[in-house]
């Protein structure tokens, strides 16, 4: 059921049962890979910490339109980029979720969670002048909304 590296897990895909919301089960891998990895690879460590961030915004109301295709470059990239099995297969799971899931991701975009599970503990998004960071998005140049 689980995939071991250095005494690190990462749940396989028979994991995400019916009832379950596959958003949820992905942010929790994500996290997961990034507190339990050794953090030496870009890609492992920064990528998770982006792929964290875009999904805990997809499970809290703060999504932003491109960002089941941000998930999905991001995976693609930490899949093809040497040096880091565990990402690899972290963002693998998620992959598969988004690409087996995709009317309950593409909802919660929408703000909705077919099992509920999101949303319940979702505060208000600060905005600029409370210091709210962004994510960087493609051809940004700063992190920061202004």
């Amino acid at each position: 059921m689980y995939q071991e590296e250095n005494s690190y897990t990462i749940p396989s895909r028979d994991t995400l049962q019916p009832g379950m919301c596959p958003v949820k089960w992905a942010l929790d891998i994500a996290k997961n890979t990034r507190e339990g990895s050794d953090g030496k690879n870009v890609m492992g460590r920064d990528g998770m910490t982006q792929l964290t961030q875009i999904l805990t915004d997809l499970t809290t109301g703060n999504a932003e339109d491109d960002d089941l295709e941000l998930v999905r470059e991001i995976c693609n990239v930490i899949i093809t980029t040497p040096g880091c099995e565990i990402s690899a297969q972290a963002a693998g799971n998620i992959l598969w979720s988004l690409e087996n899931n995709t009317v309950e991701w593409n909802n919660h975009r929408r703000k909705r969670c077919a099992t509920q599970e999101c949303y319940q503990s979702a505060a208000p998004a600060a905005g600029p002048a409370e210091g709210r960071q962004r994510r960087r998005r493609r051809g940004a140049s700063a992190a920061t909304e202004e």
